[in-house]
């Protein structure tokens, strides 16, 4: 149907966009953004892998995900 190709197109667009604003993210916000959000790690395993303390994961990923708001606003 031409109403599902028309919502086909706009997700892609969508995530082109996510995608887009996610690349322009300081390294250490990216990684804490795709590590919580789209691996699905907790905290404290994301902290591990990254090499820092829970508290700064955190940080990075609220920083993060406030950047990807203000981008995709």
């Amino acid at each position: 149907d031409a109403l599902d190709v028309g919502a086909a197109i706009d997700t892609a667009r969508k995530v082109a966009s996510a995608r887009a604003a996610l690349a322009t993210l300081p390294a250490a916000q990216r990684e804490a953004v795709t590590s919580l959000y789209l691996d699905g790690h907790d905290h404290h395993t994301a902290a591990a892998l990254a090499g820092c303390e829970p508290g700064a994961m955190r940080v990075r990923a609220h920083r993060g995900v406030a950047a990807l708001r203000s981008a995709l606003a």
